[in-house]
């Protein structure tokens, strides 16, 4: 989610990609791996609950420098529910 872009009414939902590997857990605008948007070591990492769609949506922190990302969850074709693939994540 791009919450800041601030000219939309909702702040628009935009795919990412995201990498978590051993050390660091990383979001990607594109699949280009030059397009960081949100990097943080695993060490400095915090997941919490966000409050405008908590069934679909978690914000990840980075709790040295306090940047953070909001992650949403979108439908899948497997049938699972936006709930059960956000918990699959957190």
């Amino acid at each position: 989610m791009r919450e800041d872009l601030t000219q939309f009414v909702r702040p628009p939902r935009v795919p990412a990609r995201v990498v978590l590997n051993n050390m660091t857990f990383t979001v990607f605008q594109t699949d280009n791996y030059e397009t960081v948007y949100f990097s943080t070591s695993l060490d400095d990492l915090e997941i919490s609950k966000y409050d405008g769609d908590p069934d679909a949506c978690f914000v990840v922190t980075n709790d040295q420098n306090g940047n953070w990302v909001t992650l949403c969850s979108l439908l899948t074709l497997t049938g699972i529910t936006l709930k059960q693939n956000r918990d699959h994540w957190v």
